[in-house]
């Protein structure tokens, strides 16, 4: 087997084969039809729960999040209830990019989220979504960057400003289009100009057009709306049309003994319904708050309805989202204060009859417990289990108060999900709503007085199941694989690559998609386990993390 072979790597971040393939079959997406039809899909089962952070983690390393340690964008802090937003040093394990380095063979890597700050790399890698918008260090080696913003002028990792499209549906989709044609353009002249046998480009305009425009595309969405524009209706075939070219552009660049491999992080479909976690926590007797006037009163407006979304709403519908929105940019911790000020929040909270609580997205819960929680109350033992059966049966027991269908499709604890060392870490039990209609808000505490509502600035929401597509020597032409799984990914490319694969990662080389005379050439090589630390954690300024986290509240991650 040749192992000087390239792979091409081509990140969409919440691409889903439910879209490409159909696109391609009506040959709206040539560039994609063409490489369904010389290489081999699969659908690419991603973490669980399906969020952007942990699964590109897993995605970079072959391992679950129980051995790389990030199970959303934020971890708590330890020995308290607040949180922090993690960092590519919070990473346990190699990356790929660097193990392939390790082998003597040069990597490009643009725009993978969570790689801020950059790692040393054989070859160079400019960082993605978490990198704080002001950073000047998110090139490795910092010359790259340079060239790239000469090559590239105004080059930056994501745009600034809120990504809700009410009201300013055209101006995202020109936003969007424009950041990808950038994006285009960075790799590009990276893959010109630089010399590389991994190169890897992630574009996110797909997960950031798929929450806001779904409704406009699915005739079968709640919120469809006949009468709108052809230019919002046909905004995500638009965005996968554009990154189709690139593909198309490609096939005159690339030589046919680079693989090509088109993955995502997770998959999409219909958004609909926000399930409040700590509000229902509250109702169900879970969790209490104190009994202090002051608490008491912005408990009495809470259940009246003076509550943040409420206000977002009134904003919103006024129009004055974004004047806001650039206020809490401009005076961050005044705003921050003021809300924890006047609304609930975990500062109200009696933890000494609180049992449980929930931090992240799509449902994950917390117990209270003695030891771990810096106020816990339930005992380690039999009480801990208790409460996570009681969690669990009231969960099963939830239905939606309009349909009168089951909410919760599955209940899991995390040694069901998770294995490894930093499995103490995750949370406690991940509720997945019925199809993920219905998804956790982000990382507000208490947004909202109703426990389940519609969705009001997303229709669509992220799935278990993405996009994989391989193009390459030996690739089986025109063939569906069952299923792949996300951690499947690194380990393969380095079978192709010929590099060892650490014994320690979770993933298996997918040899279903090869031949069976290239599957018996192919000599997969393991080495030792990986060493598990590789950077020391570093937590960002504080200026930089609240930076990050305006960000992640402009992608609708933390309301």
């Amino acid at each position: 087997m040749n192992n000087s072979r390239k792979v091409l790597v081509v990140g969409l971040d919440g691409g889903t084969l439910d879209l490409i393939e159909p696109w391609a079959v009506d040959g709206v997406l040539a560039g994609f039809k063409r490489l369904l039809g010389e290489g081999a899909r699969a659908p690419l089962r991603t973490t669980i729960p399906p969020i952007t952070g942990p699964a590109w983690t897993a995605f970079a390393t072959g391992k679950n999040p129980g051995k790389h340690g990030l199970f959303d964008f934020l971890g708590r802090r330890p020995g308290s209830y607040k949180l922090f937003s993690f960092n590519a040093t919070h990473r346990h394990g190699a990356s790929l990019w660097g193990l392939i380095g390790q082998s003597g063979k040069k990597v490009g890597v643009l725009n993978v989220p969570l790689t801020y700050p950059p790692e040393p790399v054989n070859g160079f890698l400019i960082t993605g979504m978490l990198t704080p918008p002001d950073a000047e260090d998110y090139c490795y080696p910092a010359i790259i960057g340079h060239r790239l913003r000469q090559a590239v002028p105004g080059y930056f990792v994501q745009p600034a400003g809120n990504y809700d499209a009410y009201g300013r549906e055209m101006e995202l989709i020109r936003v969007v289009r424009e950041m990808t044609e950038m994006r285009i353009e960075a790799a590009r002249y990276l893959m010109q100009n630089t010399d590389w046998d991994l190169f890897m480009v992630v574009f996110m305009a797909t997960d950031i057009l798929q929450h806001a425009f779904w409704h406009f595309m699915d005739p079968m969405h709640t919120k469809h709306d006949d009468m709108a524009l052809p230019a919002l209706r046909d905004a995500i075939q638009d965005c996968y049309g554009q990154i189709d070219g690139y593909l198309k552009e490609l096939f005159s660049t690339l030589d046919d003994d680079t693989y090509v491999m088109i993955m995502s992080d997770h998959g999409f479909g219909p958004l609909e319904k926000y399930f409040h976690v700590n509000t229902w926590l509250w109702r169900r007797g879970f969790l209490r708050f104190n009994s202090t006037p002051f608490t008491s009163t912005k408990r009495a407006l809470f259940q009246m309805g003076v509550t943040q979304l409420n206000v977002y709403r009134l904003l919103r519908r006024l129009r004055q989202a974004r004047n806001v929105a650039q206020t809490v940019r401009r005076r961050k911790e005044d705003v921050r204060n003021l809300l924890d000020q006047w609304f609930l929040s975990f500062e109200d909270v009696n933890w000494s009859q609180t049992r449980a609580y929930s931090i992240g997205n799509v449902g994950p819960i917390y117990v209270n417990l003695r030891g771990r929680e810096p106020e816990g109350i339930v005992e380690p033992g039999q009480a801990y289990e208790d409460v996570l059966e009681e969690l669990t049966q009231d969960l099963y027991q939830l239905r939606d108060p309009a349909t009168n269908l089951q909410m919760i499709e599955k209940v899991y604890r995390r040694e069901e999900i998770y294995t490894g060392p930093r499995l103490h870490e995750a949370p406690d039990l991940f509720c997945i709503p019925r199809d993920l209609r219905y998804s956790a808000f982000g990382l507000l505490q208490f947004p909202s007085n109703r426990w389940l509502e519609p969705t009001f600035d997303r229709t669509g929401g992220h799935r278990m199941d993405g996009v994989l597509i391989l193009r390459g020597p030996g690739v089986r032409p025109g063939y569906r694989l069952d299923s792949a799984n996300i951690v499947d990914l690194a380990p393969t490319i380095l079978a192709l690559m010929g590099v060892p694969i650490p014994s320690d990662m979770d993933g298996q080389v997918l040899e279903n998609l090869l031949t069976d005379d290239f599957r018996a050439s192919l000599k997969i090589v393991t080495s030792p386990e990986t060493v598990t630390e590789y950077y020391k954690p570093t937590e960002l300024s504080a200026e930089d993390e609240e930076a990050v986290l305006q960000r992640l509240r402009g992608l609708g991650y933390l309301g």
